[in-house]
């Protein structure tokens, strides 16, 4: 069984301007359907009509004249685009050109402005990380400053106290060089001191020689009787002769040595204008041109006579000259000849001491 529609249209307070004319289309609106269970019922409440148009014909002239209207649309368009094509080719070409020239512009410049935005980025960084990399050297800036304050605090202080302890030095210095001439001078007087002493303790078995009895008492002279006092020494002139050894022997006897020349005064002392050859207490070698007195001393002065020392004589004789005479000059002569001495001594008074 099939279902059933019904619909109630009503059509009352319609105009008769409203009315449908004949071969008009209609429209209706605002159809409602009820429950088909209670009974299908159709109301409209202000049922409107409308006309889609007019007869048939007016339908075909309207789409005539559109079609018409399209048609002129596009000849014109053709039309447009044939004269822009046909007629200025040269000026859109040129514009053409001028178009990509400043395309190419555009992107050259766009180019150029990302790498230079790239650059300003980098120096942007290299800028913050110098104003960071800054401000740390300020920091170490401020610390290095306190600290230089602390150092140049320190170094006043310590300028004072080298001040101070140069002029300590300087004290110390003047009482160590005062120390240092007083122990120059006493150790001058201990060995004078000494010396006297060593030559009073050597002469001391032959005080009977410098000594002689008087009605007053014993008297004791500088030099032992026989020798000469010269400058506060006292010398023997032999009268016999012998070898050199035996001649530093007999010297050693009377608690001397063989004279010691140790200025030109004492080698004319000693001469004395006499013609006799004397030994002296010197020995060495002409070929090693070596010489050194008794004491151990080298040789610093020496008074040769021009042709001395030469050992030639000697030579012939098959001899060494390892000896010296003072025969108004200085010879080298062979030490087992025979000639007389000169003997040399200190004093017996002590030269006085100067304290």
């Amino acid at each position: 069984m099939s279902d059933t529609v019904y619909s109630v249209i009503n059509l009352n307070n319609v105009s008769p301007n409203d009315r449908v004319k004949p071969r008009e289309d209609v429209i209706y609106s605002e159809v409602k359907i009820s429950d088909c269970s209670h009974g299908q019922k159709v109301s409209s409440d202000n049922l409107k009509t409308e006309t889609t148009g007019s007869s048939p014909p007016s339908r075909r002239w309207s789409t005539i004249c559109l079609g018409l209207l399209c048609l002129l649309l596009v000849i014109s368009i053709i039309i447009l685009v044939v004269y822009l094509m046909g007629v200025k080719p040269k000026e859109l070409n040129k514009d053409y050109s001028i178009l990509v020239d400043k395309w190419n512009q555009l992107t050259q410049n766009y180019s150029v402005l990302v790498k230079e935005k790239e650059q300003l980025l980098l120096e942007r960084n290299t800028t913050i990380r110098l104003q960071e990399q800054n401000e740390q050297l300020q920091k170490d800036f401020n610390i290095t400053v306190k600290n230089m304050t602390h150092l140049q605090e320190g170094n006043k202080q310590l300028q004072k106290d080298y001040v101070t302890l140069q002029d300590m030095k300087n004290k110390l210095v003047k009482e160590k060089n005062n120390y240092q001439q007083q122990c120059s001078s006493l150790q001058k007087d201990k060995d004078e001191i000494q010396k006297n002493y060593d030559a009073l303790l050597s002469k001391l078995p032959l005080v009977q020689k410098y000594c002689h009895p008087t009605e007053n008492g014993r008297v004791c002279d500088p030099c032992p009787q026989g020798w000469e006092e010269h400058k506060a020494k006292c010398y023997y002139f032999s009268t016999s002769q012998t070898t050199w050894n035996e001649s530093q022997n007999n010297c050693r006897k009377e608690a001397a040595h063989l004279v010691i020349v140790n200025s030109e005064e004492e080698q004319n002392f000693i001469t004395k204008g006499g013609n006799s050859s004397h030994w002296i207490g010197l020995t060495g070698s002409a070929e090693k041109k070596v010489w050194r007195w008794v004491d151990d001393t080298d040789l610093k002065q020496g008074f040769w006579l021009y042709w001395e020392p030469n050992n030639k004589d000697q030579q012939l004789a098959g001899k060494t000259a390892n000896c010296v005479i003072n025969s108004k000059g200085w010879m080298d002569e062979p030490c087992d000849d025979q000639y007389q001495w000169i003997c040399e001594t200190q004093t017996l008074l002590p030269k006085p001491l100067h304290i």
